[in-house]
């Protein structure tokens, strides 16, 4: 909708902008972002809850989802979970070719 300080020619380039990273679902279109995900809220009305607030026997109750499209960023995760920071790869690789010299010599 444009308007007084939003002139419609800065509308249509938001829109364009906008289809082409999620998509246009109405022309079967898919965009950059396309991995799809569904968001449920939980109903707090209909969770049963114990006295520390939590659900009640681990039984929580979900609105019906919602279905978007989502740009999914996971972080790499070491096998004992902890996160694999730039910092810490500069230093594998760092004591990897340490190793690396040390066995050719």
């Amino acid at each position: 909708m444009a308007g007084r300080f939003l002139p419609q020619k800065d509308v249509d380039l938001i829109t364009r902008v906008s289809r082409e990273l999620v998509g246009d679902k109405q022309r079967s279109k898919d965009g950059l972002i396309n991995q799809e995900c569904v968001i449920y809220k939980p109903s707090l009305q209909e969770s049963a809850v114990n006295m520390y607030g939590e659900a009640a026997g681990g039984k929580r109750v979900y609105k019906d989802g919602v279905q978007m499209n989502a740009l999914v960023e996971a972080e790499e995760v070491d096998k004992w979970g902890q996160k694999t920071t730039p910092k810490k790869l500069n230093e594998l690789e760092k004591a990897k070719q340490d190793l690396e010299k040390l066995f050719r010599s």
